[in-house]
C-alpha cells in the first residue's frame, strides 16, 4: 500500500497534464480511465538509439526519461521515476554510485555535481509525447514493480479549439460584482470549461467527488454547499465574481488546485 504522498503525487501529475493541455478545449472528456488495450512499450534504456536524454520535471521529486521510438526525430515516449535520494559527485565516483544503486535496487541519473537515485521502475509510462511533453496515454503503476499488467491507463483527448473559445475573454472583462452572470453563450462556454477541466477533481455535479479524489489531499471543495473560503465579502455571504475568478486563475497554494489563468 503506497503512502498518501505517492497518491497525491499521482494526482498532481494528472492535473499537470490537464493544465498544459488547457489552452484549448476538447470535444470529449479531457481525461478518462480506459481499459488497457494499448500496449505499454518496454523502456529501451539509455544505450538504445531511441534514447533522447532526461530532465527533472516541473513537479518536484520526479525525473522523466525521453525516447524517440520511431527514430523520426520526434519524442514519442517518456517514463517518469520518483527520486529516492540524492548524492554528490564530489563525494563519490560514478562507479560507486552505480554500485550503490545496484545494491539498493535503484536507478542512477547524473548531473554533476548532483547524483539522483530513483526508483528502479517507473511510476508513469507516457505515450504520444508532444512538444510540451504532454502525453496522449499515461499509465500509472502505483506498485512501481515493472510491467506486469497491473498498470492503469488514462488518456488525454486531443484539444480542438471551438469557434466560441475567444468569446470567453469577453465574459471575464467584467467580473467585479453579482450583477448579471453572463449571456447564455458565456454560460455554455463556462459549462464546457468546467466539463473538460474541472470534473476530474470536482465531480460532474460539483460535489468534490471526481475521479481524482483518491489521489488528492485536501479533497476538492463541495460546491453544492455554497461555502467559499477565499472571498472578500463578510463571513457567510457569497463571494464576488472577482473573488471566484481570482481563485480559479491563481490557484490555491498547499492544495492540488492549480492556476488556470492561461486557460481563461
Amino acid at each position: 500500500m503506497k503512502s498518501r504522498s505517492v497518491r497525491f503525487l499521482f494526482g498532481m501529475v494528472l492535473i499537470h497534464m490537464m493544465w498544459i493541455n488547457s489552452l484549448a478545449y476538447a470535444q470529449g472528456p479531457s481525461l478518462s480511465q480506459k481499459s488497457d488495450k494499448v500496449q505499454i512499450p518496454k523502456e529501451p534504456g539509455w544505450k538504445d538509439p531511441s534514447y533522447r536524454g532526461w530532465e527533472l520535471v516541473s513537479i518536484p521529486g520526479l525525473i522523466a526519461t525521453y525516447y524517440d521510438l520511431n527514430l523520426d526525430g520526434k519524442l514519442d515516449y517518456q517514463v517518469i521515476r520518483k527520486i529516492i535520494r540524492k548524492g554528490s559527485s564530489e563525494k563519490m565516483t560514478i562507479q560507486d554510485a552505480i554500485q550503490s544503486a545496484r545494491i539498493d535496487n535503484l536507478t542512477v541519473y547524473v548531473s554533476k555535481p548532483v547524483i539522483y537515485f530513483t526508483s528502479k521502475y517507473p511510476l508513469f509510462y507516457c505515450m504520444g509525447v508532444d512538444y510540451r511533453h504532454n502525453c496522449t496515454n499515461i499509465w500509472i503503476d502505483i506498485a512501481e514493480d515493472g510491467l506486469n499488467g497491473n498498470e492503469t491507463l488514462y488518456t488525454l483527448s486531443k484539444p480542438q479549439i471551438g469557434p466560441d473559445t475567444d468569446r470567453l475573454h469577453a465574459h471575464t472583462d467584467d467580473h467585479g460584482d453579482h450583477k448579471g452572470h453572463g449571456t447564455q453563450s458565456s454560460k455554455t462556454i463556462g459549462a464546457t470549461v468546467y466539463k473538460h477541466m474541472c470534473t476530474f477533481c470536482h465531480g460532474e455535479d460539483g460535489n468534490g467527488g471526481g475521479k481524482a479524489i483518491d489521489y488528492l489531499y485536501p479533497w476538492p471543495r463541495d460546491f453544492r454547499k455554497g461555502v467559499f473560503k477565499h472571498r472578500s465579502t463578510p463571513s457567510g455571504s457569497l463571494p464576488l465574481d472577482s473573488d471566484i475568478f481570482k481563485t480559479i486563475s491563481k490557484g490555491i497554494k498547499g492544495t492540488a488546485m492549480p492556476a488556470w489563468k492561461s486557460a481563461l
